[in-house]
């Protein structure tokens, strides 16, 4: 059986104050509309999408996916919890001209049932909250799905994070490692910070940006799943694994890649229902990978 630590935590409401002007202004230089258009590409090209599909931005920020399948006239709903990105967002749908809707909701609230063809969570959108939260949410994303509807989910190879952590990084304390960082994008000076707690398996990401006389911080946190974790949980709640992806090229995972980009599938026929009722209870993930995985 594999097993996690139930206790591991990351702190209550960070996302509440981070997803604000600090993480657009260190964010916004590296998330140019060439690199929003090829990621969309290619969740059209893995999906596949089709213009009849009902689709859900599950986290979408300020909006870049749902802004550019809404202008190639894909039928696509923005979630987010964060009023500083939808105010941009739906700023952005006006100056184009963009028909599209977007919604303020802690993802966590999602409480619909068969109503979307495809839910796509974009750009490590996910594991932002205790373990037992985080599954819930995959389960309320397994129903909001219609049978035979898909799931993308795109988070960052927390093999190759881990692994980085642990043979470049400063052995800090027991347990945990650090790497500092210093680099520069479009004139935004950065700082950072990552810290990897291999016990709870928790990253936090923090970074001072400095640019024309400004500063500010930003702090994030996020528990790094492995890919046996996020089949096991997204395989118990119901989900079929489609597909496994380790960039928006399309190429192949490995434990080296950059992104871990999962497409699943709610399952179709009588079978549905029962995989839905399936309860995170009694779900449990590995607590800490073996060093072999990481070394």
């Amino acid at each position: 059986m594999i097993r996690i630590n139930h206790s591991s935590q990351t702190p209550k409401f960070w996302w509440k104050k981070e997803f604000g002007h600090n993480y657009y202004t260190i964010y916004n230089p590296q998330l140019t509309p060439e690199r929003t258009t090829g990621e969309v590409t290619f969740i059209k090209n893995v999906v596949p999408l089709r213009h009849n599909h009902k689709i859900l931005d599950l986290g979408c920020g300020h909006g870049r996916h749902t802004l550019e399948l809404a202008r190639q006239q894909f039928q696509i709903t923005g979630l987010d919890y964060s009023d500083y990105f939808l105010d941009i967002a739906r700023h952005e749908a006006k100056k184009q001209g963009i028909q599209v809707q977007f919604i303020k909701q802690d993802m966590r609230l999602l409480d619909i049932h068969n109503v979307y063809d495809v839910i796509i969570s974009m750009y490590s959108s996910f594991g932002f909250f205790p373990h037992k939260e985080n599954l819930k949410l995959l389960q309320h994303v397994y129903a909001a799905l219609k049978p035979g509807g898909k799931f993308l989910i795109d988070v960052i190879n927390s093999y190759g994070l881990a692994s980085k952590a642990i043979q470049e990084g400063q052995k800090v304390d027991d347990g945990a490692y650090k790497t500092i960082e210093t680099y520069a994008v479009d004139g935004v000076s950065i700082s950072e910070t990552n810290t990897y707690l291999q016990d709870s398996q928790i990253g936090h990401t923090h970074k001072i940006w400095r640019a024309n006389n400004k500063k500010g911080a930003l702090n994030l946190y996020m528990i790094e799943y492995t890919l046996q974790q996020y089949k096991h949980m997204l395989e118990t709640i119901g989900f079929q694994i489609n597909n496994l992806f380790g960039d928006y090229d399309g190429r192949r995972w490995s434990k080296n890649s950059w992104r871990m980009i999962i497409l699943c599938q709610k399952p179709t026929g009588r079978n549905t229902l029962f995989n839905s009722l399936n309860t995170f209870f009694n779900m449990t993930v590995k607590r800490r990978w073996p060093v072999t995985d990481l070394t």
